[in-house]
């Protein structure tokens, strides 16, 4: 973590401790300090990346809508959210490694854009998961493995979450960092346990983010602790979606997916590659217009422009974005003491001094890999 970051983070918590305190004072100014809170952790979001960028920014939405209801007395004193802070000490056998999410809450619904890609999951995962007997008669098995790849932000962990909850999977989430210690064995030990609790569920999916992290590429160079890792993670893998009795989906994601050892890239592995692309302009409209459903709008705020604005925007890109401009509004409407409505110079003010996590550079590595591994190229890529 930056010294920046690391500032914004400890600014974060001692506003959130003093809006809890005000809160169970029964303070009516509780809901500013967790104003202050939330835009102070989008700051650290901004600067964070994958998985922990994507939970800071659900912390940030949880925290604005707190902040509102406190203000309009919908909020029950003495409610508590849950505290990230106590999040980050747990040990690694109390989180997601060993222990599943039953039900994830997230459906293709709440995804936006990315058609073709739910299509793919939905003919290739869904159907297949939901009606196991039909497709086995067409000789088409169940589960197995795919590989998402992609810039990052662009939903790869959503749409996991969403296979999950279509199948009614108990749903296993872990990174590749959640899985390596530094002593000798205990990786390969980890990644055992992990797939012998994966394979005692009925109906199960394992997603391993920033899976080049365990499943990079091995040469002569490397240790033999990364050696025995991958030799551990490829025996795992072989033979995962063979139990009759038992249906297994693994996901991976990367997105670096030029860097994964192809031995990995295979039938019985990862025997199918699905690319997630940025969101698109229908996508981009319907993610705006849904982060500001309900918000006091001007209305010179235009979407048809806002979208054409956001073009080359990850849909983590375009969370942060709209979250600064919605903390932008409320904070005026605290100076003023009154409600302000979000006007599109709050949209541009933003925009001058807001960059995207998307580089040119790894949007040109990635067609590369697309175009030698005959994958077709998006049209807005």
């Amino acid at each position: 973590m930056s010294e920046s970051s690391r500032h914004s983070y400890q600014m974060y918590l001692s506003f959130l401790n003093q809006a809890r305190q005000h809160e169970q004072a029964g303070a009516e100014t509780a809901w500013k300090l967790y104003l202050h809170a939330a835009r102070c952790l989008l700051e650290v979001a901004s600067l964070s990346q994958g998985d922990t960028r994507d939970s800071q920014l659900n912390q940030v939405q949880d925290l604005v809508n707190k902040a509102s209801a406190l203000k309009t007395g919908t909020h029950k004193a003495g409610d508590q959210e849950k505290n990230p802070a106590s999040d980050a000490s747990a040990s690694k056998s109390d989180q997601q490694v060993f222990k599943p999410i039953k039900d994830t809450g997230v459906s293709f619904d709440d995804i936006a854009g990315l058609e073709s890609v739910k299509q793919e999951v939905f003919e290739l995962v869904i159907q297949p998961m939901r009606k196991p007997e039909l497709y086995k008669r067409y000789r088409i098995s169940a589960g197995g493995g795919i590989l998402m790849f992609g810039l990052p932000g662009t939903g790869k962990t959503m749409i996991a979450r969403a296979i999950a909850h279509e199948v009614s999977a108990s749903f296993y989430h872990v990174r590749a960092s959640d899985l390596k210690e530094k002593w000798v064995g205990s990786s390969e030990r980890n990644i055992a346990a992990l797939f012998e609790q994966v394979r005692s569920e009925k109906t199960a999916v394992l997603f391993i983010d920033e899976f080049d992290g365990i499943g990079g590429k091995v040469h002569s160079g490397s240790s033999s602790s990364e050696q025995a890792i991958s030799a551990e993670l490829k025996s795992q893998m072989d033979g995962f979606e063979k139990d009759p009795d038992r249906i297994t989906l693994l996901l991976g994601a990367t997105n670096n997916p030029w860097s994964i050892d192809t031995a990995f890239l295979r039938s019985g592995r990862f025997s199918r590659m699905i690319y997630v692309p940025l969101p698109d302009a229908p996508a981009r409209s319907f993610l705006l217009k849904a982060h500001f459903k309900g918000v006091p709008l001007s209305d010179d705020v235009d979407f048809d422009q806002l979208t054409r604005y956001t073009d080359g925007f990850s849909g983590a890109d375009l969370v942060t974005f709209c979250n600064k401009v919605k903390i932008s509004g409320a904070m005026r409407a605290d100076q003023v003491n009154r409600i302000s409505d979000i006007t599109m110079a709050d949209f541009h003010e933003v925009r001058a001094e807001f960059r995207s996590t998307v580089y040119q550079q790894d949007i040109d590595a990635m067609r590369e890999f697309m175009l030698q591994n005959s994958f077709k190229i998006p049209e807005h890529m």
